[in-house]
């Protein structure tokens, strides 16, 4: 099948199909606004028969289906069944290498191996992550985490080479509607729950309100990934005017769900991860240039009026760092205390659990906060600095490695691919800051299996790149 390069090409001439789509979505919120239930199974049958028809007309290949449901494995999947998220995960991994292994018997293990350049890095941390568990003193999880550190470079080594022969311009199309599909299902459950108790959570408190069961703060990460994708193809690919009817309502639905969370790390994310894409474009550095200005003067305009305040309130700009700024100051004492090996997996939460309480603050502290709040202080304090230096130097390569890529790949059909992985490798990071669930970390393979696909698909680009020359 050719690559898509519009993104109306999928639907454009199924219009019955969006017709059909757009009063479902509409019904449903309708029926979530009244809290009438009673009409929800012909809903839900109607759902499944446009499902049947999308599929018929896109014919998605079993791996873009896969694909498909990657930005739903967390939260939405977990939250919809109650199923633990690593289960989840493994589940879906399973599913990819079942489908490797089909594909390679079929192709009569012929196929050519592609090199996995990360491999090496994932062997190190392991290896610093094993000498931290015997080291320490073992918590009841060392183990769970220890097979959870070593199967990464198992999966992001079938990872590698299931994308073989992938379009990764429908690979791209499949996640943005995996990613739709998880704001849908949170716009949903946020109007069927009590929004007011929500928002008001939200307003004044440091945790985080249940949504389906899952910690509010985690719906936004579909919607950093969705994002990233559809601008890159939209800045690099080909779009047609008419193609924006499409795109526009999409960003805003994925947009509002971080809005609605205020995930200030999320929106950073996606504020910095949109600034990249847009300046890797000339046309586009343009119209930045003239939007940063506009901003300029409308800020201005805004801290001269009461609607500063409301502003304050709605980001939370009061609540500083929620505490973050203790976690990370106990953290860093922790590392400086271990600095070698760390105090071994999972057992920084203990620690905290202890020394919080003689922090300013330590209320708030104790009941909700399960983390160091950073991905490479969570990492120093429970394997070392050794750790950390390993998953910096991992992102630093990545970096490079997209900076070679760019020169190959600038005048091809892949460079909205590239430019698109790019931005969410720095969205992540940008969050990994605040947050630790779009990151390099040991025991989290529901976390680890973002960053391993766009590590494959940055390897899948690079093989490509050789044909181009």
């Amino acid at each position: 099948m050719p690559p898509i390069n519009r993104l109306g090409d999928l639907l454009r001439s199924k219009g019955i199909i969006l017709i059909l789509g757009a009063s479902i979505i509409g019904l449903s919120l309708l029926l979530a606004f009244k809290g009438n239930t009673s009409l929800l199974w012909p809903v839900a049958v109607w759902a499944v028969i446009l499902l049947g028809i999308v599929i018929y007309a896109i014919r998605p290949t079993f791996m873009e289906i896969l694909l498909f449901l990657f930005p739903l494995l967390w939260p939405a999947i977990p939250a919809l069944t109650k199923l633990a998220p690593n289960w989840v995960a493994f589940g879906w991994v399973v599913l990819v290498a079942v489908y490797y292994y089909v594909t390679k018997c079929n192709n009569d293990w012929d196929r050519l191996t592609i090199k996995p350049h990360y491999a090496f890095f994932f062997i190190l941390y392991t290896v610093t992550f094993v000498f931290s568990v015997f080291v320490n003193p073992q918590h009841e999880r060392a183990l769970s985490f220890m097979f959870q550190t070593v199967i990464l470079v198992v999966i992001y080594w079938i990872f590698v080479q299931v994308l073989r022969g992938v379009n990764l311009n429908r690979a791209l199309i499949a996640m943005i509607v995996g990613s739709v599909v998880n704001a849908l299902i949170f716009s949903f459950a946020f109007l069927k729950s009590t929004p007011q108790f929500t928002l008001q959570g939200i307003a004044y408190g440091q945790l985080r309100p249940d949504l389906l069961g899952v910690n509010a703060n985690h719906w936004p990460v579909p919607s950093i990934i969705g994002l990233a994708l559809i601008l890159s193809l939209a800045v690099h690919g080909k779009v047609r005017p008419r193609d924006w009817i499409l795109i526009l309502p999409t960003g805003v639905l994925l947009l509002s769900i971080a809005l609605l969370n205020v995930s200030r790390s999320a929106l950073l994310g996606i504020f910095l991860s949109t600034i990249f894409i847009l300046i890797t474009h000339y046309r586009w550095r343009k119209i930045l240039l003239h939007a940063f200005t506009l901003f300029g003067i409308v800020a201005f305009v805004i801290i001269s009026t009461p609607l500063l305040s409301k502003i304050e309130v709605l980001l939370r700009i009061r609540s500083g760092l929620a505490g973050r700024d203790v976690i990370w100051g106990v953290a860093w004492r922790v590392i400086e205390d271990n600095p070698i090996l760390g105090v071994g997996p999972a057992n920084f939460k203990e620690l905290l659990f202890f020394k919080v309480p003689f922090c300013s603050r330590s209320l708030a502290m104790i009941v909700d906060q399960p983390s160091a709040h950073n991905v490479f202080l969570q990492i120093g304090t429970e394997i070392g600095l050794a750790g950390t230096i390993i998953a910096i130097a991992l992102l630093v390569y990545f970096c490079y490695r997209s900076s070679v890529l760019w020169q190959r790949l600038k005048k091809t059909s892949y460079l909205p691919v590239l430019v698109a992985i790019t931005a969410l490798m720095i969205g992540g990071l940008v969050r990994s800051f605040f947050a630790i669930d779009f990151t390099i970390l040991h025991g989290a393979i529901t976390m680890n299996i973002k960053i391993l696909l766009l590590l494959a698909i940055q390897d899948e680009l690079s093989f490509r790149s050789s044909f181009n020359p």
